[in-house]
């Protein structure tokens, strides 16, 4: 289980999709990632909620899915029927958040 470091402001997950996921070719241009912003009190509050769904008892895994540049969901670690919306996390819609805490 990751444990939220005190000393942590900012919390930056990468993620990588294919940009063809029906191409057999595997060179870097065919890649693309994500990187998802959370705060120290957003992680504490995800981490804390990560479950496995059909046991409803704590997990160590999760996991987001990314399709498009501007969307990310959350795939794996939670109960509920439908995958979460994260991409109101995605670095480029908060930056704002890091630039207010320079």
């Amino acid at each position: 289980t990751f444990k939220v470091p005190p000393e942590a402001d900012f919390f930056i997950l990468i993620g990588q999709y294919a940009s063809n996921p029906t191409s057999q070719k595997s060179t870097v241009n065919l890649w693309h990632s994500h990187l998802l912003l959370f705060t120290h009190q957003e992680m504490t509050t995800f981490i804390s909620s990560v479950r496995q769904k059909n046991q409803n008892k704590p997990d160590s895994h999760f996991g987001f899915g990314f399709d498009t540049p501007n969307e990310a969901f959350w795939t794996r670690g939670h109960v509920q029927s439908q995958h979460p919306d994260y991409s109101d996390h995605i670095l480029a819609n908060r930056l704002h958040i890091i630039s207010g805490k320079l």
